[in-house]
């Protein structure tokens, strides 16, 4: 009877199912794939398992599946696919369940691609930023083994959904070059060529990829190509945007002209090393993610790495820098805030002899513990330079330092002094950005499309605005781009509205959809990342869609372009005018003559001769700037 018994128990154990949604989204179990149906419950499927494990409220659901406008039968629709997945899926051990107005997707033993994929991808690049470059190779290899096409694909979902599913594509590229960059480091070059040209054809104005494919290229024995891809670069960007290739990858061209030994591989480079070598340490010894460029742009060069206190080979003379971020760089997500400081202060180094050191203020979770330390690691560390990245409350409580530590000088990256207790201090200086000029730009881009979209004049076109809170810098922008949109088409109609959120995507998204249903052609987002539930919104409803603060040209063609301030370069500039004896005390404006802001990512879409137009109205901007003239050009 026992054995009878164990038979009949083993035999009633259900197969585990494997989900796969990176590439469609398919159901298997053992050999056999499971019948999903037809789209809208597909699309419920979807929508759950991207949020396995959580409630997700019926409201929700239903406008994953129906969008903005559902039907009035969408809430028994919706009851009678959760059934049918529910018979589908309850006899292989994963239950779908009924909980507090919504619905709970439990896995139970099932497996699903994204999660192993992202587990995975955040191992690799921990790996990497702990420089166990085969453990990073190999756990971002077996990462991408798991990609089979864009997440969802085929599944028409709307909102935060369709948003999850470009963070994976994100989180993608990051894996893909941690994994290039792991094995440029081990010397495996040739083996990457290949994957690098593809990926520099579909992301032609990422100037990292331009480097890693460069350095491929140079490491085996084609310097011919390798300045060749420098050059095409360089024409893009001219006369896409009007710009010049960034310092990086122009003293990267220098480098393979001049064959520096440097670039010959890991292993000569730190046999080779200079004398200027960089530690980066965080405050109770966390270690601060380096940005993958500068990382393998410190491999070109010979930097190194050290932690604790030993020696470096610094000089006794080295400036000595420590950068205070608000919180660390955040693994699997793009990070366009945090990681452009760490960037600039490795090009810092590359330049000037500095020891370094970086400490996190854990804004999120802000201690008085937290702060004594890093009170207490400021005020001995005898610091020539400290650089402070944006505002937070350990920046305002620590603000009397300033005064205490007069021998020190104290930057504040996009932040102004104006107005607080060390205004007049003069070893204090605030770096804000000029924000109006490329909202100015990316306003005339705007305004140049709506009238290719009205060439008749009957209607006068419609673009809309989203901003966050009316802070400065969020209305300089918005000043910035109606006033650009107004000269491109003086009749163009401006809607805007304010979510008063930087973080809830939701809200963007539905002033989006708002704004579109009264004829908005062009979504100007300037809220964070609640900005994306916007841009989301134009892309489902064919409209143009324009970023802010990164290039947002990844989330499709109709991204018609995006505003971007460099971080890394006011980090540069602060330390160039440290050592020159020139950093000004006070209020400093960094502008797009000082490549501090400008435009990217002009969609593939946009006439030549809108581009020329935009490149030309740039160039009269930095003229303007480099003249010290107060205001923007009628």
């Amino acid at each position: 009877m026992r054995q009878a018994w164990l038979a009949t128990h083993v035999t009633n154990v259900p197969t585990p199912i494997r989900f796969r949604i990176l590439g469609g989204l398919e159901a298997e179990v053992g050999d056999d794939v499971l019948e999903l149906g037809g789209g809208k419950q597909r699309a419920v499927l979807g929508a759950l398992l991207l949020r396995a494990g959580s409630v997700v409220a019926d409201s929700r659901l239903i406008q994953e599946v129906w969008g903005e406008s559902p039907p009035a039968s969408s809430g028994h629709g919706l009851e009678a696919y959760v059934s049918r997945l529910r018979h589908e899926l309850v006899p292989h051990g994963v239950s779908l369940e009924r909980s507090s107005g919504g619905y709970r997707l439990d896995l139970g033993s099932a497996s699903l691609d994204a999660r192993v994929f992202e587990e995975l991808a955040n191992e690799a690049l921990a790996a990497f930023a702990a420089r166990s470059l085969e453990d990073a190779a190999a756990r971002a290899k077996s990462a991408l083994d798991l990609w089979r096409g864009p997440p969802l694909d085929g599944v028409p979902l709307h909102l935060e959904s369709r948003g999850d599913a470009v963070r994976l594509e994100e989180l993608r590229l990051r894996v893909v070059e941690s994994y290039v960059d792991s094995s440029l480091a081990l010397g495996q070059h040739r083996a990457v060529v290949g994957e690098l040209r593809r990926l520099v054809d579909e992301n032609p104005y990422r100037e990292e990829l331009v480097a890693r494919l460069m350095v491929a290229l140079y490491r085996s024995g084609r310097q011919a190509e390798a300045l060749e891809v420098y050059e095409r670069t360089r024409r893009v960007l001219m006369d896409d945007l009007g710009i010049q290739p960034g310092p990086e990858l122009q003293h990267l061209s220098g480098q393979i002209v001049r064959h520096e030994s440097g670039l010959n591989g890991p292993s000569q480079a730190v046999a080779q090393a200079p004398s200027r070598r960089v530690r980066m340490r965080g405050v109770g010894g966390v270690l601060v993610g380096v940005s993958l460029l500068a990382a393998l742009a410190a491999v070109a060069v010979g930097l190194t790495w050290g932690g604790g206190d030993e020696a470096t080979g610094t000089s006794s003379t080295s400036t000595r820098v420590a950068l205070v971020l608000p919180r660390a760089p955040q693994a699997g997500r793009e990070d366009t805030f945090v990681t452009p400081f760490v960037r600039g202060l490795m090009a810092a180094a590359r330049e000037h002899d500095l020891v370094t050191r970086t400490f996190v203020a854990d804004e999120l979770k802000p201690t008085s513990a937290s702060l004594e330390t890093l009170r207490h690691e400021l005020r001995t560390g005898e610091f020539d330079l400290v650089l402070w990245a944006g505002t937070g409350r350990a920046q305002w409580e620590l603000l009397p330092l300033t005064r205490r530590l007069p021998a020190t000088r104290f930057v504040y990256v996009d932040a102004s002094v104006n107005g607080t207790p060390v205004e007049d201090a003069p070893n204090a200086t605030g770096l804000t950005f000029a924000d109006d000029g490329p909202g100015f730009l990316a306003g005339y881009l705007a305004g140049r499309v709506t009238a290719r979209q009205n060439p008749l004049g009957r209607t006068d076109p419609v673009v809309s605005v989203i901003g966050a809170y009316r802070f400065p810098q969020v209305t300089a922008l918005v000043d910035g781009f109606v006033r650009g949109a107004k000269k491109a088409r003086p009749g163009v109609v401006v809607h805007v509205a304010y979510s008063h959120t930087f973080v809830h995507q939701p809200a963007c998204e539905r002033i989006a959809n708002h704004q579109i249903d009264r004829g908005s052609t062009v979504v100007f987002a300037a809220a964070g990342t609640c900005s994306l539930g916007a841009l989301a919104a134009a892309g489902l409803r064919g409209v143009w869609g324009v970023g802010v603060d990164a290039d947002r040209s990844y989330l499709g063609s109709h991204i018609l372009v995006s505003t971007v301030k460099r971080y890394d370069r006011a980090v540069e500039l602060a330390v160039e005018w440290y050592a020159m004896g020139m950093l000004p005390a006070g209020d400093v404006i960094l502008g797009l003559d000082d490549d501090a802001v400008g435009i990217a990512g002009i969609s593939p879409e946009v006439s030549p001769g809108d581009r020329r137009s935009v490149a030309r109205l740039a160039a009269s901007l930095r003229k303007a700037e480099a003249a010290r003239s107060p205001e923007l050009p009628d």
